[in-house]
């Protein structure tokens, strides 16, 4: 049998469990209604985050692949030149060595050397056809050695229309020369019959008292050699004069210097021979000429220069594209039509990309500077805005620097409105007052009133009216406004903890009385 105090105590703790359990799930449903909002709130009150990301995630999926990056173009810098008479060459040349300076610190493009300090370092005049045109006969020479005789004929016939091409640069003649005798050769194996005696034929005429090797050459074609020496011994040489306009100049010969013109020459065998003429001034003429022998008179004269070179453009030992396009530059009148050959023989020489100058014109208080920009892939002309400088050249750095920059940024980008087919840059020539004409001063004035000018009627002025200006638009919560919305939400939910304890609390100790009347609160608060 159950002691009745027992009984009585352990239904008072059941009893006082039971209202823990109750107020704690009270507590619990109360802070999931209230924090469920307050969650949405935070979220809502800070989008930015979770969107940052997203869209960075999403800029990261859709950024393409970078591009590898090219090898650098390549610059060639004409000398800067000032309209002749405007203003002293110090000028220009001080501009042009500080730009040069500048332009070779920039990455857009490599800046080459000057066209002096490339003959310098080659040894001679920077010719990239020249090169290839050496090359191809060394490779020919190969070719012909392994007996592939079509492809031997076809790599001396290029060699040699480059190096006739360039005959006026050209300083080893002998490989002209002996390029004439193995191509002749290919020829002949190649089964070219025809074109092997022609090339045979200039061979003779170049040296006609060499000796081919019987192991090398075939008898046909050292037959074809030696009619051509005998016809050139028994014509015996011509007479030659040649002039150079009145202007002294060197005159070769098949690469042998023969005086000074005007010059006459009796000791050029019958046939074809290669006149060179160099003026003291730069220019260069060359020919391939027919001597015709038998002491018959010819005479040749010799045009130098190009179009518009004048004495004081270049050095003497530049050649004659080089000079004529600093000169024609230097006039400050051109069009890219003019320029184009010039240019294109500079690329071919120097593999530039780019061709930059800058041509200064003196204004009445200032001096202004044009850069001008040429692309050889598209064959335009760009010319950049002017640069002005001061007579002091006081905003000398400022100046070469916006040059520099100017002239970089050209390079891979597009011509737009820059572009220019001609150039004029003289000054116009200033007005001349004219003395009138003897009949035209005795005149006298008109007597007749001038014409009466009637008043124009001004149309009316519309008054302006006024609009009342649109409210404001409300920015956005800033900080501050963010900062107290937070402040409100934790006093909410401190409000919020405290009623839940003292809510708890009151449930937990309210009710003292008996089991039986707990019993039916109980069940009266659990439904």
């Amino acid at each position: 049998m159950i002691d009745n105090s027992t009984k009585k105590t352990s239904l008072g703790e059941s009893t006082c469990r039971a209202k823990i359990l109750r107020s704690a799930c009270a507590i619990a449903t109360m802070m999931a209604f209230v924090c469920s909002p307050l969650a949405a709130i935070a979220q809502q009150a800070a989008p930015g985050a979770s969107d940052d990301a997203g869209e960075a995630k999403q800029a990261e999926e859709a950024a393409p692949a970078p591009k590898p990056a090219g090898p650098t173009p390549t610059m060639f810098l004409l000398p800067t030149q000032g309209i002749k008479g405007e203003m002293s060459e110090i000028i220009p040349e001080r501009i042009g060595e500080m730009l040069r300076a500048q332009l070779a610190d920039k990455r857009s493009a490599k800046l080459l050397p000057t066209y002096e300090a490339m003959m310098q370092q080659g040894g001679g005049n920077p010719n990239a056809e020249l090169a290839e045109a050496e090359r191809l006969y060394t490779s020919g020479i190969g070719l012909l050695t392994a007996g592939q005789n079509d492809r031997a004929a076809t790599t001396f016939q290029r060699s040699v229309d480059s190096l006739e091409k360039n005959l006026a640069d050209l300083e080893n003649f002998n490989v002209l020369v002996d390029a004439y005798r193995n191509m002749a050769l290919a020829y002949f194996l190649a089964g070219f019959d025809f074109d092997a005696r022609k090339k045979m034929q200039v061979y003779a005429n170049l040296r006609p008292n060499e000796k081919l090797d019987p192991e090398k050459f075939p008898k046909e074609l050292r037959e074809v050699y030696q009619v051509e020496a005998d016809k050139v011994k028994k014509a015996g040489p011509g007479k030659i004069s040649v002039t150079a306009g009145g202007e002294k100049a060197t005159v070769f010969v098949d690469g042998v210097e023969k005086g000074q013109a005007p010059v006459e020459l009796n000791d050029i065998g019958y046939g074809y021979h290669y006149l060179v003429v160099r003026g003291a001034t730069g220019g260069v003429w060359s020919e391939q000429i027919r001597v015709r022998g038998r002491s018959k008179e010819q005479t040749f004269e010799a045009k130098l220069g190009a179009p518009g070179a004048t004495p004081d453009a270049a050095a003497s030992n530049q050649p004659a594209f080089y000079t004529g396009l600093v000169s024609s530059v230097g006039s400050g009148k051109f069009s890219d039509e003019q320029l184009r050959p010039y240019l294109d023989e500079l690329h071919s020489r120097t593999g530039a990309k780019y061709m930059a100058w800058v041509v200064m014109v003196k204004k009445r208080s200032s001096y202004s500077a044009v850069p001008f920009i040429y692309n050889v892939e598209t064959s335009e002309l760009v010319r950049e805005g002017d640069v002005s400088f001061t007579l002091a050249l006081s905003n000398l750095r400022v100046g070469v620097n916006t040059l520099a920059n100017s002239i970089s940024g050209v390079v891979g980008a597009e011509a737009g409105d820059k572009l220019v087919t001609s150039v004029d840059l003289k000054p116009a020539p200033a007005a001349v007052a004219v003395k009138p004409a003897a009949g035209e001063a005795d005149k006298k004035p008109s007597t007749q009133a001038p014409a009466e000018t009637k008043p124009v009627a001004q149309a009316p002025v519309e008054q302006s009216k006024s609009v009342k200006p649109l409210p404001p638009i409300e920015d956005g919560l800033d900080e501050d406004d963010d900062s107290n919305v937070w402040m409100w939400v934790g006093a909410g939910s401190a409000a919020v903890l405290v009623a839940g304890a003292v809510v708890g609390g009151v449930l937990l100790f309210a009710d003292d009385a008996d089991p039986a009347g707990g019993g039916k609160f109980d069940a009266a608060l659990s439904w």
